[in-house]
């Protein structure tokens, strides 16, 4: 597990039926080259079953224990005294309210940019390591300027069982948005495929032929003249989905300038995860929260001029 006083080591569980011990290792390290993980295990870092192995084309097992000792140098993240809100807290997980502007987690080791996991190595003792160096303790995501809850997994076997509830559709998110024009329906269901891009490939589209399953229900809360207050509930999740379909709509979240426009009501994408549901993975009880909206939305809010408390039961 990765720790904020000791992260020279990572551990990994293998679990397919074979592999090659070099290939699975560089799926898992993506910014080691090839050449670099070869080296590694030929100079003795990498351990299966606690036992050394130094050949790179080793042949893994279904759920064998793979560690690797990397250089100081290669260190991936450093913790960071950056202020996230802890909604629950426990020997297993814990749910925070990430902030706007933060990424989840860099996408190479050179990246300068603070990110959330930085965050979480300097406040939390252990987190889950079986997503490799840069997603300590993170088990699904949220877009840079999209604020709201995460929840975040303190050891392996917590981290299995939540990212097993996502994969059976068995957590239930709910999101806040505000978006371009009237929605005329009071509620209703887009489905439509979702690819990546095929010249942008950080942009998201509806693609019949190459796109993946994507299920978003809205539901209209207020109707604000040129805009509508809706909440979005994901029953798939697919990278930007929820921003994607509501530009297929007709009705983009305001302030998205990837898939939409800028605004000047609100400086980033008016989307806020303020309610998720899920089974904890070691009581097995149904638990669920809610995050407070960031003062920006609620800004906006007002500006539009909708007076909530802003703790609706929806």
């Amino acid at each position: 597990m990765f720790s904020s006083e000791e992260n020279r080591a990572v551990n990994f569980q293998f679990q397919k039926d074979s592999g090659r011990l070099d290939l699975f290792l560089h799926s898992k390290l993506p910014d080691f080259s090839r050449e670099r993980i070869k080296k590694l295990i030929q100079q003795g870092f990498a351990k299966v079953n606690c036992k050394n192995v130094i050949k790179p084309g080793y042949k893994l097992k279904y759920k064998d224990n793979i560690s690797m000792i990397i250089d100081e140098a290669d260190k991936s993240l450093q913790p960071q005294d950056i202020p996230i809100p802890v909604i629950y807290e426990d020997e297993d997980i814990a749910v925070i309210n990430k902030p706007v502007g933060l990424i989840t987690h860099p996408v190479s080791l050179d990246k300068k940019t603070p990110a959330l996991v930085n965050g979480l190595l300097y406040r939390f003792n252990q987190l889950s390591d079986i997503n490799g160096l840069l997603k300590p303790g993170i088990v699904h995501r949220l877009d840079k300027d999209t604020s709201g809850l995460l929840i975040v997994a303190k050891n392996n076997s917590a981290h299995i069982d939540i990212a097993g509830q996502f994969k059976d559709r068995q957590v239930l998110k709910k999101y806040l948005a505000v978006t371009e024009g009237e929605i005329s329906e009071d509620e209703g269901i887009i489905e439509r495929p979702i690819a990546r891009g095929k010249y942008q490939r950080r942009k998201m589209r509806i693609d019949d032929d190459k796109g993946k399953n994507a299920r978003t229900y809205f539901k209209v809360l207020h109707r604000l003249h040129s805009h509508t207050f809706v909440i979005l509930y994901p029953q798939t999740g697919r990278t930007h989905q929820l921003r994607v379909h509501m530009e297929y709509y007709g009705h983009p979240i305001i302030g998205d300038s990837k898939y939409g426009k800028k605004s000047t009501l609100i400086s980033r994408q008016a989307l806020h995860a303020f309610y998720i549901e899920f089974r904890h993975p070691r009581t097995k009880d149904r638990m669920h929260f809610k995050a407070p909206l960031p003062e920006d939305f609620k800004g906006l809010l007002m500006k539009l001029g909708i007076k909530e408390d802003f703790n609706m039961e929806v």
